[in-house]
């Protein structure tokens, strides 16, 4: 099992263990535009995590020992540049480090809507879009230095009618009255009006509200800048600031909001990035946060 996994990962320094420089290792090795990059750093400082390519941003590791850290990159579906760059500060030293970016899968569908846009310059549909947008930004900005994850995610939906689960779809939506052309940053559930919605992972709940545009909608606080969001809900079972655990019942799907039929749009918000959540029900993904990558067997 090491040896498969070992060719997973791609080794920036030598495999010898260094003692002056940052130890990293990069998953996956190429990834999509769309998907996260963990990175694995071993290194005898504290030290911070700079993304140059997102104008320098900072991004918070999660700490597995005393040397040992786990980092995430996430990459938007829409990222204009096919390499990302990144540098660890460790006291005065800095290092830097380049990740190949492949071009994500794109499958462009076209949907009819048997009505009008909204129209923004209604002052009450105006209001109601305003206190959406407020109240969601403000949740997604929040970072909370726990994590609460247990193991990998798991689908939010049981009894999955369509297999062809797809993120990052180029939709172009029909109105009566005009087009609208934007990626579908999340993963569409379609069952019948009820069906169970469960917490994909451990967290805490940030948000259960109804909006214009989201419907009845759930957002969990998993940690360190990892949120799950649960919109078009016919029923919220969950309340603010309430604990979940990972399978447990949380809502019922339905057609709330900018809705076409009864559906769950789930999504995964990392570092402020939509990014695919398919990539986290992978098994890979309960080793990442116990123990890191760590295929070498380090003591640290």
């Amino acid at each position: 099992m090491k040896k498969i996994l070992f060719l997973k990962f791609l080794f920036i320094f030598s495999n010898i263990y260094p003692q002056d420089k940052p130890f990293v290792l990069i998953y996956p090795v190429v990834p999509k535009k769309g998907e996260v990059v963990f990175l694995d750093i071993i290194v005898n400082s504290s030290f911070k995590l700079i993304v140059d390519s997102y104008n320098s941003k900072e991004i918070k590791p999660i700490k597995i020992s005393d040397k040992h850290s786990i980092a995430i990159i996430p990459i938007d579906i829409e990222y204009s540049d096919n390499n990302i760059s990144f540098t660890i500060e460790s006291g005065e030293n800095r290092y830097s480090y380049n990740i190949k970016v492949e071009e994500p899968v794109v499958r462009e569908r076209e949907i009819v809507v048997k009505r009008v846009k909204l129209k923004p310059e209604n002052e009450s549909v105006k209001k109601e879009l305003l206190r959406e947008a407020f109240l969601v930004n403000k949740v997604r900005n929040k970072f909370t230095e726990k994590l609460y994850i247990n193991g990998s995610f798991i689908y939010p939906v049981k009894e999955i009618k369509n297999k062809d689960l797809y993120f990052g779809d180029a939709r172009l939506i029909r109105f009566k009255d005009g087009i609208k052309k934007y990626y579908h940053r999340g993963i569409d559930f379609g069952a019948p009006r009820g069906t169970a919605v469960y917490a994909s992972n451990g967290g805490i709940v940030v948000l259960s509200d109804n909006f214009i545009t989201r419907g009845k909608t759930i957002i969990i606080d998993h940690g360190y800048g990892i949120f799950t969001e649960y919109l078009h809900l016919s029923k919220i079972l969950v309340k603010k600031g309430q604990f979940v655990k990972k399978g447990e019942l949380i809502g019922k799907i339905g057609s709330t909001g900018f809705s076409t039929g009864p559906h769950l749009h789930w999504s995964l918000l990392v570092n402020g990035y939509l990014v695919n959540p398919l990539q986290w029900v992978t098994p890979v993904i309960s080793d990442i946060f116990s123990k890191g990558f760590n295929i070498l067997g380090f003591n640290n």
